[in-house]
């Protein structure tokens, strides 16, 4: 048996992986098990269901201890938490073979106190890393987690990370603790499902009436995906085309929305007020929590992707744009570098919504090198990112 830790089994890049590694496993013929300390039936992936109720090797386990207090000590609560349903999985499963843990450090602790099983960390990235330390508290409240991170990661039997970009950070955060190299495993994606068309949306009425009238972003709602670039640069492009209100080129903000996330709330609104002051609001469409169905439509549709974020770990809207046979337009710094080809399969910018704009105008007019990118990251995906070289290097790992 398999065993998987998991802090929130919700809708995410990190959730996805989850989800492809328990597919990968099980076609092998494993058994495998997810223990979790969130699971919410109405906002997850379909895979955690089954005939609409959660799945069979969905476990959740300390659902009833919060994961922040007002907001606060959030990583504290989440890996005490995720220790709980960690020491549950442990009782309650008899022979695991091997754990496989993410985005948490304590669950690695009680592993190795309380079982033998094989140690598999999957290091999205440094958790130290993304802590704030504004002030002198901060920078005091992190030092203990900081440690028992890093001496976590001793503690593993393999390291492996998403990118060489978090590989980098992974070495430089814990080079003291830990000195092996960890394993690079890049997250896969699969086929986009066969849609002809656009679902139906909400109006702006205009918006999928022609084909390649849209730029579209896919992110959560959260500041740190600088989804209010996408507004400026999409506001900047309307005016050098000089276009009437109401009349193409259009953008879409879909993804990630959970309304009892504070951030994705307070952001949400944010961006509608940001579209409204320049004067786009019209030409916006919002989409917070799209089906699936409707992501990969609007995906094919597009006229490319726009992906904002800044180092981010990996990322993998881009490969789902490029398997869809869209290019992408993305920041030059973290894990889209080593999935875009700059010039091939999308372009890369330095991440100034002017940047953004340029890059937006070119494609948006040359409609034809933006077909030939969308079909060269296609073939990209296809080659480096499958299905079966995911599944065989994660074989390896974990026997």
């Amino acid at each position: 048996m398999i065993g998987i830790v998991h802090p929130d089994l919700g809708i995410g890049g990190a959730e996805r992986l989850v989800l492809d590694v328990v597919s990968c496993l099980q076609l092998s013929g494993e058994e495998v098990c997810v223990y979790t300390g969130h699971h919410d039936e109405s906002h997850c992936f379909k895979e955690t269901l089954s005939f609409g109720k959660r799945a069979a090797w969905v476990h959740v386990r300390g659902g009833w201890f919060p994961c922040s207090v007002l907001g606060y000590f959030r990583v504290l609560l989440t890996n005490i938490r995720c220790a709980w349903a960690t020491i549950c999985m442990l009782a309650e499963v008899k022979q695991l073979d091997t754990v496989i843990i993410d985005q948490v450090f304590l669950p690695v602790i009680v592993c190795r106190v309380f079982s033998t099983a094989k140690i598999v960390f999957y290091c999205h990235f440094p958790d130290k890393l993304l802590a704030r330390r504004a002030s002198l508290l901060r920078k005091m409240y992190r030092l203990p987690f900081d440690a028992l991170e890093g001496f976590a990661m001793s503690l593993t039997d393999k390291v492996v990370v998403n990118s060489d970009f978090t590989s980098t950070a992974y070495a430089s955060s814990f080079g003291r603790w830990d000195d092996v190299v960890p394993f690079v495993l890049y997250p896969t994606i699969g086929n986009i499902s066969s849609i002809s068309h656009i679902p139906q949306v909400s109006s702006p009425k205009y918006i999928g009436k022609a084909r390649r009238s849209f730029f579209l972003s896919i992110n959560r709602f959260e500041r740190k995906k600088r989804l209010h670039s996408t507004i400026i640069a999409f506001g900047t492009l309307r005016n050098r085309l000089a276009v009437q209100p109401g009349q193409m080129p259009y953008l879409i903000l879909a993804g990630g929305y959970d309304k009892s996330v504070r951030e994705n709330v307070e952001h949400f609104h944010e961006l509608k007020r940001l579209a409204k002051s320049l004067n786009v609001d019209r030409e916006i469409l919002f989409l917070p929590s799209v089906s699936d169905a409707t992501k990969h439509a609007l995906l094919k549709e597009t006229i490319a992707l726009l992906y904002t974020p800044v180092n981010e770990h990996f990322g993998i809207t881009p490969l789902e744009s490029m398997v869809a046979g869209r290019p992408v337009i993305a920041c030059d710094s973290g894990g889209p570098c080593e999935t875009i080809v700059h010039g091939v399969t999308g372009l890369l910018v330095s991440g100034s919504p002017e940047e953004f704009a340029e890059s937006m105008y070119v494609l948006y007019t040359n409609p034809k090198k933006a077909d030939e990118m969308g079909a060269n990251g296609k073939s990209r995906v296809k080659d480096n990112f499958n299905l079966a070289r995911f599944a065989s290097e994660l074989n390896t790992l974990v026997k």
